[in-house]
């Protein structure tokens, strides 16, 4: 892909299934929906706002608008590693979606 859409990275839910018997519950992972995605390390003031609240090392996820519809539910996987979802900005032109997650 060329631009700045060039990175491949999975989308998926994690779905609650059948008692286990233990009292926990089976888990099912959905499909994976590959997206191009434009992805970049946090920096900056932001960034340091971030691991000091949170002491985690945020990255920003920006899609297409008309891609994969995620939610907060949603996991990100990327380079081998799996980020969780904190915050999901649609832009007000429906071109794009951002997404903050961390590992």
């Amino acid at each position: 892909m060329i631009g700045k859409f060039r990175k491949q990275v999975y989308y998926y839910e994690i779905n609650q299934g059948q008692p286990d018997g233990m009292g926990g519950y089976l888990t099912d992972e959905s499909t994976k929906h590959m997206e191009w995605t434009e992805v970049k390390e946090m920096k900056g003031k932001r960034s340091f706002e971030f691991q000091s609240i949170y002491n985690k090392n945020p990255y920003i996820f920006t899609i297409r608008y008309n891609g994969y519809d995620v939610n907060y539910s949603t996991l990100i996987e990327y380079d081998g590693d799996i980020y969780t979802i904190h915050s999901i900005t649609k832009d007000p032109l429906k071109r794009f979606t951002e997404i903050i997650a961390w590992e």
